[in-house]
């Protein structure tokens, strides 16, 4: 399945108050979890990210994570493995606009979850970074084992009850456990990488249930993180953690690539 529950409620507020989101406009931090009482670092100047380098503080990490692109529909239930779909022709397009937008920020290292989509989307980057893509498990979708695999706007436009179904959280049936699992995958990552910054190609289910995590929002699949889109994370050695942009796409705008192919 599509793999992401729609926003909850609250959530408009939230996204007005991350100051850099779809337009990747002004850096805010929209919250975080932490008791080190150190003030929050601004790792962007007043420009955002379009054309201007980080500003760096050596004890903050900066983590990216990063939805897949668009993905083919895989349909499996003949054979009965499990729905592991690449990238759609316009999906691979939106990974080459993210990789032209972050080639020249600082990037230290990349990691991925185990599905093709995800892994697929990075790639562009690694390769012009000339780093490898680390897979990471615990970052894995919660639609394992999935014989079947339709985008959740063609869910939608179909008018198909599954699409309703994720709007309803009804789809994710143990959703306490699922942010569990991706909580310890993205903190693993984060203690490996002290002072770095760290890209994540992963999923909407596993952006979306961190920060909410983080911003300590108790509907899980809170919000709908769209493709190739990016949220930024500043993480400090001490534990803290705040939320520092959600949901940018000005890569998809500079390069004129819309989100669906519909």
């Amino acid at each position: 399945m599509a793999g992401l529950g729609g926003p909850g409620p609250g959530i408009a507020g939230i996204l007005k108050t991350a100051g850099r989101f779809a337009d990747s406009t002004n850096a805010a931090t929209v919250g975080g979890r932490g008791q080190s009482g150190e003030s929050a670092v601004d790792l962007h100047d007043s420009n955002g990210i379009g054309g201007a380098f980080p500003q760096y503080c050596p004890s903050i990490m900066e983590l990216l994570l990063i939805r897949h692109g668009l993905p083919v529909t895989v349909d499996n239930r003949a054979t009965g493995i499990e729905a592991d779909p690449g990238l759609s022709e316009l999906g691979l397009r939106q990974a080459e606009a993210l990789a032209d937008w972050l080639t020249n920020e600082r990037i230290d290292a990349i990691y991925a979850s185990p599905k093709s989509r995800a892994r697929q989307t990075v790639e562009p980057l690694a390769s012009r970074l000339g780093v490898d893509v680390i897979v990471e498990p615990l970052v894995n979708e919660y639609d394992q084992g999935e014989l079947e695999y339709i985008p959740i706007e063609h869910l939608k436009a179909a008018g198909d009850p599954r699409w309703e179904a994720m709007m309803n959280g009804d789809d994710l049936p143990n959703p306490e456990v699922f942010q569990a699992q991706v909580v310890k995958g993205i903190e693993r990552i984060i203690t490996a990488n002290p002072g770095r910054t760290v890209v994540v190609g992963c999923h909407g289910g596993v952006v979306s249930a961190y920060l909410a995590h983080l911003l300590d929002i108790q509907r899980v699949m809170f919000y709908e993180a769209h493709y190739t889109s990016v949220a930024r994370v500043a993480a400090s050695s001490a534990g803290h953690r705040s939320v520092r942009s959600m949901n940018e796409l000005g890569h998809l705008k500079v390069a004129g690539i819309s989100l669906s192919d519909l």
